[in-house]
């Protein structure tokens, strides 16, 4: 895939978003692609230079592709900026978004978001609150306001999570999904057994992921 680091400097918030985005080989080709937002963790956090952004390679999606993995998609991924979290500058991923959509020749349908551990924790919680702008969820490893699943029933959902993590309970994942398909909705569950928390290792390597991700519409 095509790599290039790049700043966005979001004026209606004043946070400079720094990230990294992958472009399919054929990405010229003329048609529009799925995107896939990425959200890393809570240790890759930073100011989105030069060099503190290849910190969003170190896991998931952006890792493999920048080892030489091809995807279907147009793959961003932004840095939470260091003395912030995910959770809140939500406002300004919602602009960055815009962005993304107003820039790159993506399909606006078929908009995924995912994310590990804090990223996780913000698909969750972002999708809740704006479930008109995603096409499927893939949130991993991450922590939920269970009384908000209700908001999610229309939006296709795989959630992963290892049953020894002790960082953000295999229960969160759990719970929220069974109150997701409680309330009508299509959520599904990997949980991996003898895992601890770094479930992304083989969620993001599951064979049958892309293929489900591409298939998704909004």
């Amino acid at each position: 895939m095509k790599r290039t680091k790049r700043l966005y400097p979001i004026p209606e918030t004043g946070v400079t978003m720094g990230y990294i985005e992958y472009l399919p080989e054929d990405y010229e080709s003329g048609k529009d692609y799925p995107l896939v937002l990425f959200l890393h963790g809570y240790g890759e956090r930073g100011n989105g230079d030069e060099s503190q952004v290849e910190a969003v390679e170190v896991h998931g999606f952006p890792r493999y592709a920048h080892e030489g993995a091809e995807y279907p998609f147009v793959l961003i991924a932004p840095q939470c900026p260091s003395e912030s979290v995910w959770p809140v500058i939500t406002e300004s991923l919602n602009f960055f978004l815009d962005h993304l959509l107003d820039t790159y020749r993506v399909d606006p349908d078929r908009v995924c978001l995912t994310g590990l551990s804090m990223g996780g924790t913000e698909t969750w919680l972002w999708a809740c609150g704006h479930s008109e702008r995603f096409a499927c969820l893939v949130p991993v490893c991450g922590a939920v306001i269970r009384w908000m699943a209700f908001t999610l029933k229309d939006i296709p959902i795989w959630a992963f999570h290892g049953t020894l993590d002790n960082c953000i309970s295999c229960e969160e994942s759990i719970g929220m999904v069974n109150d997701v398909n409680k309330a009508g909705g299509h959520a599904d569950l990997t949980l991996y057994h003898g895992v601890g928390h770094d479930s992304w290792v083989p969620a993001y390597q599951d064979p049958a992921l892309i293929g489900w991700i591409c298939r998704q519409h909004r």
